[in-house]
């Protein structure tokens, strides 16, 4: 009996095993070698989770958001999803309980040559998971509405998968989309209109919509485990899902080289006057593999993440000159709290130049020669010993910190006047400030066009900017040449050696947060207060669009969504404020590609 009994529980389980649908495979092991890009959210259900106890949709759901959110959503729903379920006959209620694993877009080479007739194929796929029947009865109801409707479709069996294939034009779906009072195309050219096929269908739980069969199908393979190689085995995809995407809510990857390979080979950059692959090997693009993100939120704080691909053997010009050196790079102790951004940056500036020169040599050896004979001549008038290259450029620390101040008003005028200043570290600032005016007088030898002043002892010189009456004024001191197109400034950074503000590196959970991207020794360290961004941003919003000087959004782009932010409607952003924070990111270098991380802790008065 117990050998029956063993029997049919081993029966059982096998039956039950069959039943179950196989897990789809990861985004990377889906998708085909030949994937140019792709876009992907692993597990939707997980990221929704996260969303609903977010900072940003608790500031979105705050009591006082009411009449903002409200008018949100209408204009939404009578802008964009009404047209959008009007134009695909669809329900948006149909599919919103579809998105239970993945969701991925991606964009596959699929034969792409930049020939006539050839194309990229795009491709999207969504795992229902459990609600696999709700997609197949979704499906089904989408083709016979679609079918009474009288659009062209056509059944096709892709590795024995039936899917639909609408068969239309690029035409057609901009008519179809199209808004009323939009200008017809009636004077556009007979058969200008491209033909258009998507075809849609449904794999065990995986939804798979592409407009190419022969895309589709390698995907199937991949699902089924066949031997069409996969995304995941390709080497320029190895150092970034080691390093970015474990654990991401969302992330993606680009291979950059077969657009750059096709733009080389176009007819119009053929007929370029210069050499197009020696302005891709001077700036270094040939070296790229790839270029990464991810995305991955805690309750603690979000984390974005940006990866370039290049390997050490492929690294060369101006990109791997730009990448900087691991040195501290904290902000300096001049750098005031009550800053809205900051950044500092460890970066050679004399190789630097080396390497501009040695580009243009390479790209332009002309201009090369133009450039030479401004350095050979300036200051040799007043002293004929006088070497421009040696004190300007030899003259070059390894330090540039800059950072800005809110505004002092909110005006249209106030933001586009930042109250920054440009610091660059040297040896010997003066000789550097020196070298800058000789090389401005030979630029533009006019002797009225830099002025003097003196300001606590220092000679601070200015130069007109065109004829509205701002200039750029630039002086030495500490240890750094000073640029800012903002007096105020320039005199603070002067005075901060006697000043008793609270430095920005004191600001509480700094030190912390920077931890969780790598310190501040990689060679570059930023900060954004974005509380105070937000603020600017949202009361100049409410201003303008209660005086009616500008849209609803202030002059922030409002990405064709119009009235749908109404900011006379906002609350006032002290409401609101404890929502945000601060963000803080880094720059690394390694030998397989730069990575640059973005961090912001969640704040204190949004935790749960």
């Amino acid at each position: 009996m117990t050998k029956l009994n063993s029997l049919l529980a081993a029966g059982w389980f096998a039956a039950a095993s069959l039943a179950i649908a196989a897990p789809a495979p990861a985004p990377e092991k889906l998708l085909p070698d030949d994937t140019l890009a792709f876009v992907t959210a692993p597990e939707t259900a997980k990221l929704r989770a996260f969303f609903d106890t977010s900072p940003a949709t608790a500031y979105w759901r705050d009591p006082s958001m009411k009449a903002f959110r409200e008018n949100f959503w209408s204009n939404i729903q009578s802008n964009a999803v009404t047209p959008l379920e009007k134009a695909l006959l669809i329900k948006a209620d149909d599919f919103k309980d579809l998105l239970q694993g993945q969701a991925t877009f991606a964009v596959l080479l699929n034969g792409w040559t930049g020939a006539k007739g050839t194309d990229p194929a795009l491709v999207a796929v969504v795992d229902a998971r459990d609600k696999a029947d709700k997609l197949k009865e979704t499906l089904a109801k989408l083709k016979k509405t679609w079918a009474d409707a009288g659009r062209k479709l056509r059944t096709d069996k892709i590795r024995d998968v039936e899917f639909t294939t609408w068969v239309t034009t690029s035409g057609d779906i901009s008519k179809l989309f199209a808004k009323s009072g939009d200008a017809d195309d009636s004077d556009k050219p007979k058969g200008s209109d491209k033909p258009v096929e998507i075809s849609f269908g449904q794999s065990d739980s995986l939804f798979i919509i592409g407009t190419a069969t022969k895309a589709i199908e390698r995907v199937l393979i991949r699902q089924a485990g066949g031997s069409v190689p996969a995304l995941a085995e390709a080497a320029s995809f190895q150092a970034p899902s080691n390093l970015l995407f474990r654990d991401a809510q969302v992330y993606g990857w680009a291979n950059p080289q077969p657009l750059l390979q096709l733009a080389l080979n176009s007819e119009d950059v053929k007929k370029s006057p210069v050499d197009p692959l020696k302005i891709v090997n001077a700036i270094g693009l040939g070296g790229i593999k790839s270029a990464s993100f991810a995305v991955k939120l805690s309750d603690d704080g979000s984390m974005a993440e940006l990866f370039l691909g290049q390997p050490v053997a492929e690294r060369k010009g101006l990109i791997a000159l730009l990448a900087g050196e691991a040195k501290p790079a904290e902000p300096p102790a001049f750098v005031p709290a009550d800053v809205v951004q900051a950044f500092r940056m460890r970066l050679d500036l004399a190789k630097l130049w080396k390497g501009i020169e040695k580009t243009i040599t390479d790209v332009n050896p002309a201009a090369n020669g133009a450039l030479n004979l401004v350095f050979d001549n300036a200051g040799k008038d007043k002293d004929p010993s006088f070497d421009l290259r040696k004190e300007l450029f030899g003259n070059l620390g390894d330090d540039i910190v800059v950072y800005e101040k809110a505004p002092a008003e909110l005006t249209v005028e106030s933001l586009s006047k930042p109250r920054s200043i440009f610091l660059i570290g040297s040896p010997a600032p003066d000789r550097l400030v020196n070298a800058i005016k000789v090389l401005v007088g030979t630029i533009a030898p006019d002797p009225d066009l830099i002025k003097q002043r003196e300001l606590l002892g220092r000679k601070v010189y200015s130069i007109e900017m065109g004829a509205g009456g701002s200039k750029i004024e630039f002086t030495a001191s500490s240890g750094y040449l000073a640029v800012s197109s903002d007096p105020a400034m320039l005199e603070q950074f002067l005075r901060s050696g006697e000043a008793k503000a609270k430095p920005l590196r004191e600001v509480e959970g700094l030190a912390a947060a920077a931890e969780k991207i790598g310190g501040m020794g990689t060679g570059f360290f930023g900060y954004q207060n974005q509380k105070e961004q937000t603020r600017i941003a949202i009361e100049m919003a409410k201003k303008m669009a209660v005086d009616g000087s500008a849209g609803p959004l202030g002059g922030i782009p409002d990405f064709g969504l119009g009235a749908a932010f109404d900011y006379k409607l906002h609350p006032p952003f002290d409401q609101v404020a404890k929502y945000f924070g601060f963000t803080v990111y880094s720059g690394q270098v390694s030998a397989d590609g730069y990575r640059l991380r973005i961090y912001g802790p969640t704040p204190a008065g949004a935790r749960k």
